[in-house]
C-alpha cells in the first residue's frame, strides 16, 4: 500500500488525503481475524511520513504485537511492501501513535477495524493526525 498512498499524496498536490485506504485496510485485517477474535481484538493501520517517505504502520491490540495466524498472510504481504508491524501492550491505535512518536515520524492518519475509543481518538488528534475510521464518540472521518 506504500506506493498507493504515495500516489494518493501526489494526486492531492502533496497534501496527504489517504482517507478510505487506511480504513479499508484496517477492515481487511479485522475481517481476517477469526469470528471469536473479531469482537475483542483490534487491528489498526496508520500512515506516517518518515524522512519524506510514507510508511504503513500496522498495530494490534494483542500483547507484544502478536499477529493471529489467520491475519498473518495479509500482514506478510504488507510487510513485503514496506509496512511495519508495531509492538506494544495497549490498544492498536495507541501502539501506532506511540511508535510514530518514538521514531520521530509525522503521523498522518490512523484507522481501526473496530470503533476507536475516546482515549485513542484524543491520542491520535493530539499527535496531529486524522482519525480515519468510526469512533465510539460518534465522530466520523
Amino acid at each position: 500500500y506504500g506506493d498507493d498512498v504515495t500516489r494518493l499524496g501526489e494526486e492531492a498536490g502533496g497534501g496527504y488525503r489517504v482517507g478510505s485506504l487506511t480504513s479499508d485496510l484496517a477492515d481487511q485485517l479485522q475481517s481476517a481475524l477469526g469470528p471469536g477474535q473479531q469482537g475483542r481484538v483490534t487491528m489498526g493501520v496508520g500512515i506516517a511520513e518518515d524522512e519524506g517517505k510514507l510508511v504503513t504502520l500496522i498495530g494490534t491490540s494483542e500483547p507484544g504485537g502478536y499477529i493471529r495466524p489467520s491475519v498473518k498472510p495479509l500482514v506478510e504481504q504488507l510487510e513485503a511492501r514496506g509496512a511495519i508491524v508495531v509492538l506494544g501492550t495497549g490498544h492498536a491505535e495507541a501502539n501506532i501513535v506511540n511508535y510514530a512518536i518514538a521514531n520521530e515520524m509525522r503521523l498522518i492518519e490512523v484507522a481501526a477495524g473496530r470503533p476507536i475509543c475516546e482515549v485513542c481518538e484524543e491520542l491520535i488528534r493530539a499527535a496531529g493526525a486524522l482519525v480515519g475510521s468510526s469512533t465510539l464518540s460518534g465522530s466520523v472521518p
